[in-house]
């Protein structure tokens, strides 16, 4: 891995990387339950966070700038918003992920090095 791709795993991937384990995890434990209720809809219950999240990783590892808080912040509000929508459902569990994604986006200001203006 290369000095600048290694610096970019920072804080805000460690987040996004919690999110998928998340996601991945209440997959695993949830899904037997969801499957007898919903059939082959828990894949894509389960599915959409999980995708949220791998996407939103290679988005923070490959992105820099607004593309990158934009990117970041859609995939949040995606995941965050299918988490509001399945959550009530299946256990409020599925909106954690939602929310790690948005508080990565939310650090992408704090974390860029050099980005504040000066004031002269």
């Amino acid at each position: 891995m290369s000095g600048n791709a290694a610096a970019k795993w920072n804080i805000q991937t460690g987040l996004i990387a919690l999110a998928l384990l998340v996601a991945v995890g209440y997959g695993i434990a949830d899904f037997d339950v969801a499957y007898a209720d919903a059939g082959s809809y828990a894949y894509f219950l389960f599915g959409v966070p999980i995708l949220c999240a791998l996407v939103s990783l290679a988005v923070a590892v490959e992105l820099s700038g607004a593309l990158r808080i934009l990117g970041l912040a859609v995939l949040g509000v995606i995941a965050l918003g299918w988490g509001v929508l399945h959550g009530l459902g299946s256990g409020l569990i599925i909106i954690i992920p939602g929310l790690l994604l948005v508080l990565s986006a939310a650090l992408q200001p704090l974390l860029s090095s050099g980005s504040s203006p000066s004031r002269t």
